[in-house]
Formats: structure tokens, C-alpha cells, sequence
């Protein structure tokens, strides 16, 4: 009853009913959590995509936006009589596309191509989003993309390509380019090591002041109103944040900004505590076998939990 071949994507809905999974077969499969017996199988599915379906992202109304090989970005809504039919199309879009992002108030929607070294921006607001969309260049040269994000407030717009990391503004008119910054050209004294260093993932603070981006030789934070002038933070750490097990580094931020914590291929995790600012050890925190991939806090922020390449998972009180 699910998904044939390997699941690339996974979405839960803002109300939490909705479940959404795709991948290889093409397919997208919605399972109703509401349903005592939601496990049996899914609700319906949605066809319509050729190849492997590699984003799923819901919208705050409910809408389901989905992209993959086809490079066609399908927006669905799950609230109509039949979900399946007349789905919304973007069919001028980058290719291939490698990443996809939806702002948190809904009005922005972002695809990423490392290839054509682009960022598609449309503005979902107006009455036909395909004639109000921007295109936003990335200059870096070097090839990968590897994360793009909006910042909490969607005021801000951050991509990660090759060594070069983005960010955008987005004003009521047209997105504002802000700076692009290379990570790989910061002082040696900036960085642990010295070779050239991807931002494989890119997190905002909760208060969408900072960025901070997770980079093979450590974790670089900027000013939305400072960039591109990007530091290394003064959170100094050996090993890398990258791991072969996952395609972006592991971090995460606590709700409140106040702890902000990495995964490291050895296998531990580092936790610093940024309340005061950025200058503070961080606590060393052990117990994997392998390289840690995954991680997220608790709503609380009482309870840090994450995942690795070995079966068992671990958790940790924080504070």
C-alpha cells in the first residue's frame, strides 16, 4: 500500500492530519494520521510526476507543493473533492532543481539549481504567482547546492552553493540581494583548516538576526545586516560537521536562540549556549557509534534529541 522503491521525501501538514510520502515510483501517497488504522494504507494518492519526487513542503493553508526529476513543481490541495485533479503547475522552472523551500507565512515559494547556479523565487500572494516570479543569481562557481532557507519571519531569503552562501531580502516589490559571502575566502585565522569549505547547511536564529551556516571547517555566522561579512564563531571545534550519511550537515537551534548544537562524524555532538553571545565552550556530548546526521529540540527546549548512522538514536537534557 506505500511507496515502491525508496522514499525520498516526507511532510506532515500544519494541522497535523496530513501525512505525505514520495519517491522513486513517481508517486506522492497521503495518509490520514487522523485514522485509527492509517497504517493499513493511504488515503488517496497524487500522480502526476515523472521520475523520482524528491521535495515535499505544505503551504500554512494545507496546500502540498511537490517537485523532483520533472522539474515541474505540482501544488495540490488536499481540501478540494478531488485532490488529484487540476493541481497547480510551474512548468518554468530551473533544472535540475535541488532544493525547495516555502516561507513560514506562506507567501513565498524558492527552488534552488546548482547547475544553472539559480535561485526561482514566486510570490504565491497574488492571483497568478507564474507572472510575478524572480529569478536570483548565485555567483559562485563552484558546483553542489546544498541548502536554502527562509528565515522565520520571511523577511529573508538564504542560499548555500559551491563555497558561497546568499542571502536575499524580500521587500514588497522585488527580492533585495543582501550579500553573498565566500566561506572559503575567510582568513585562515577565521577558520579551522585552510581548504575550501562548502556551507552545507544554513539555519536562522528564531529572532531572524543571525545566520548561521554549517561548513566542513566549522560553523559561520552572519548579521542580516551585516552580510557577506560572515566570521567563523569563536565556537572552535575539530572534526567535520559533514558526514557521508547525510547530504546536509546536522544542526539545530533552540526555539528560544538560546543553544545551538552540531553533529560531528566521531560521532559526538557540541552544545553551546549563545544566550550571551558566541564566546563560550561548548559541552561536549558523546554516546554515538557513528556519525551523527540528525538533530532536533524538544518545544520545551528542555531535551535535545539525535540520530546517526548506527541503529540506536540518543537524548539529552539540555540546561
Amino acid at each position: 500500500p506505500g511507496n515502491t522503491g525508496q522514499v525520498l521525501a516526507l511532510a506532515v501538514s500544519p494541522d497535523g492530519r496530513w501525512l505525505a510520502s514520495a519517491g522513486e515510483d513517481g508517486s506522492i501517497r497521503i495518509w490520514d494520521l487522523d485514522s485509527p488504522d492509517f497504517a493499513a494504507g493511504p488515503a488517496f494518492d497524487l500522480a502526476g510526476h515523472e521520475g523520482n519526487v524528491t521535495f515535499l513542503a505544505f503551504l500554512p493553508d494545507g496546500r502540498l507543493v511537490s517537485t523532483g526529476e520533472d522539474c515541474i513543481i505540482r501544488v495540490w490541495d488536499l481540501t478540494a473533492s478531488a485532490p488529484a485533479a487540476n493541481p497547480l503547475l510551474f512548468t518554468e522552472t530551473p533544472s535540475p532543481i535541488d532544493g525547495l523551500a516555502v516561507s513560514p507565512n506562506g507567501r513565498w515559494l524558492a527552488v534552488g539549481s546548482g547547475e544553472q547556479a539559480v535561485v526561482q523565487v514566486w510570490d504565491l500572494s497574488v492571483a497568478d504567482p507564474q507572472a510575478r516570479t524572480f529569478r536570483l543569481s548565485l555567483r559562485d562557481p563552484e558546483p553542489g547546492f546544498y541548502d536554502l532557507e527562509f528565515s522565520p519571519d520571511s523577511l529573508y531569503l538564504a542560499a548555500s552553493k559551491g563555497n558561497g552562501v546568499g542571502l536575499w531580502r524580500l521587500s514588497s516589490g522585488a527580492p533585495i540581494e543582501v550579500g553573498q559571502s565566500a566561506i572559503a575566502s575567510l582568513p585562515a585565522s577565521n577558520a579551522v583548516g585552510s581548504a575550501a569549505s562548502p556551507a552545507r547547511t544554513l539555519l536562522f536564529s528564531p529572532d531572524s538576526y543571525w545566520l548561521f551556516a554549517g561548513a566542513d571547517t566549522g560553523i559561520f555566522w552572519c548579521s542580516v545586516t551585516t552580510m557577506p561579512a560572515c566570521q567563523q564563531m569563536v565556537l572552535r571545534s575539530s572534526g567535520l560537521v559533514y558526514s557521508d550519511y547525510a547530504s546536509r550537515a546536522a544542526m539545530a537551534i533552540s526555539s528560544d536562540g538560546d543553544w545551538l548544537a552540531a553533529g560531528y562524524t566521531n560521532g559526538t555532538l557540541k552544545l553551546w549556549d549563545i544566550s550571551g553571545g558566541f564566546n563560550r565552550d561548548p559541552i561536549l556530548l558523546e554516546g554515538h557509534l557513528g556519525p551523527v546526521t540528525a538533530l532536533a529540540f524538544s518545544a520545551d527546549n528542555h531535551w535535545l534529541a539525535s540520530g546517526g548512522g548506527e541503529a540506536a538514536d540518543a537524548r539529552g537534557q539540555v540546561g
